[in-house]
């Protein structure tokens, strides 16, 4: 046992020392800060503010419209203050900044003022970035004329349309790119069905269709409302019998008498399996490409022809699980701090998102659970990696057989996302019962309490599954190793 134990030493060393090790640990952190970052940065960064022009000669949309993107924009950046506020506030003084923030919100007559967040900051705290405008409109040029046809009006500002840019004084520039005309036919004489009218949305950017859609829901609920109202109905009546809300309470009957109902933290545990699912794929991944990699290269280099002369196979084999199941808890144990690092650094402590999620790893057992079939699930594809890694003789030899377990182990991240919906149907549970593939799923069925003898039995039959492939990859790499000793070559003889 010494002699394994000196090379599980060894092999965590030299697993230690290589590049893809440190890019192991860094890459999944920073991916997903990446994930996180990346869609809230590209749009706010990448998109630009929209630019539109819209004719709409009878005013029937346009002051709708208009009012419609003020508020969108008005929502943008109050979401963006509320962000400010929580990572600069005062102690003590975020809740009446977010206070302050709603009624200023709510109140349309403030719709031309700026909030004052000064009060609640400390001195010289950091400067405050609003969000660009989503859409903004602009006024028709000054060469067309409002009695100008729709045709003429589209023909003349084609060409800013097509990349030409447009000279606007009040923005400040020399040109502005246009990304839009909308051009609203006034109704006809005798008209009295709106939907009769058809708008006219000239753009040469269909993949975005955001101001598109605004405007067919303005048009949509003006019409509706003209509609209502030539036959005699009570507008606003009915606008306020259609946002009754009948509140719906949501109660769990597993929890205790008194706590039952369901809050964040309850659907934060419902889920929070499949992240560490998640977790156990690509640290079970990672690690196998350790153990696959470091094999084939001794192999090559001889190093196994030399330990063999004093070490028997089964201990250099052994040696080498140890050693590559230490690299892959390590992996874990960094990726673990270094996401609950930033979630402590970038999240407010005392908001209900991050005391549910706190909540969910600390108070569920999530965190023995992993372990536990982080070792189950290690101890399994080491055992089928290891016969790969024996019988292959160049990494690209190994790379047919590991696309085969690939796919294989792609099953339960298709599945991730499924399980906690129905954690205990007929899915959840056969797949339980297959020995690959128990870890991640037994992992992802934690929350819906499988049944005792459920947990047991998987266990059970994964450990039986354990000892049959170890014993099977104990006869594989001691043939392999031996036959290199025996030969002097590389492989075993043919």
């Amino acid at each position: 046992m010494r002699n394994a134990l000196l090379i599980a030493f060894r092999e965590y060393l030299e697993n230690a020392r290589t590049r893809g090790f440190w890019i192991s640990i860094l890459a999944l952190p920073v991916v997903l800060l990446i994930s996180l970052a990346a869609p809230a940065f590209l749009e706010d960064k990448a998109i630009p503010s929209r630019y539109f022009i819209i004719h709409d000669a009878g005013g029937w949309i346009e002051p709708d419209l208009i009012q419609s993107i003020a508020q969108q924009n008005r929502g943008e950046l109050v979401q963006a203050m509320r962000g400010y506020l929580g990572e600069n506030a005062l102690p003590g003084k975020l809740d009446e900044a977010l206070e302050g923030l709603e009624a200023w919100q709510n109140n349309a007559a403030t719709a031309g003022d700026a909030f004052d967040m000064a009060p609640f900051l400390p001195m010289n705290p950091p400067a405050f970035d609003p969000p660009k405008p989503r859409f903004i409109p602009l006024p028709l040029p000054g060469d067309i004329q409002g009695s100008q046809t729709p045709d003429e009006i589209i023909e003349f500002l084609k060409p800013y349309l097509r990349g030409q840019n447009m000279n606007v004084e009040s923005e400040g520039q020399g040109g502005v790119s246009l990304f839009a005309v909308v051009i609203v036919p006034p109704a006809q004489p005798g008209q009295t069905n709106p939907a009769a009218r058809q708008i006219q949305y000239w753009s040469t950017n269909p993949g975005d269709d955001s101001l598109l859609q605004r405007i067919s829901h303005v048009a949509d609920r003006k019409a509706r409302r003209e509609a209502l109202r030539s036959r005699g109905l009570d507008i606003q009546t009915i606008e306020q019998t259609m946002n009754i809300h009948v509140p719906v309470a949501e109660y769990d009957a597993r929890k205790d008498e008194g706590l039952e109902a369901v809050n964040m933290s309850d659907k934060i545990r419902q889920w929070a399996p499949s992240g560490f699912v998640y977790l156990l794929f690509i640290s079970l991944f990672a690690v196998m490409q350790l153990l696959l990699n470091s094999t084939i290269e001794e192999k090559s280099n001889r190093l196994l022809e030399i330990l063999l002369s004093s070490v028997r196979p089964v201990e250099i084999m052994i040696g080498k699980l140890l050693g590559n199941g230490l690299a892959g808890l390590t992996l874990v144990g960094v990726w673990v701090l270094l996401m609950a690092g930033f979630a402590a650094f970038r999240m407010d402590t005392n908001s209900e998102l991050s005391q549910g999620i706190a909540a969910a790893v600390t108070s569920t057992g999530l965190v023995p659970a992993f372990l536990l079939y982080f070792v189950l699930g290690f101890l399994i594809y080491s055992g089928l990696f290891l016969m790969v890694g024996s019988v292959s003789q160049t990494v690209k030899d190994a790379q047919s057989y590991t696309g085969f377990f690939m796919i294989i182990m792609i099953v339960p991240l298709m599945t991730m996302f499924v399980i906690p919906r129905d954690p205990n149907g007929v899915l959840a549970i056969t797949l339980s019962w297959i020995p690959i593939y128990t870890p991640f799923v037994m992992l992802n069925r934690l929350s819906g309490n499988p049944p005792l003898w459920e947990i047991l039995g998987t266990l059970v039959l994964c450990s039986v599954t354990i000892v049959i492939i170890l014993s099977l990859a104990a006869r594989v790499f001691k043939r392999s190793i031996i036959s290199i000793g025996s030969t002097g070559k590389r492989g075993p003889k043919p």
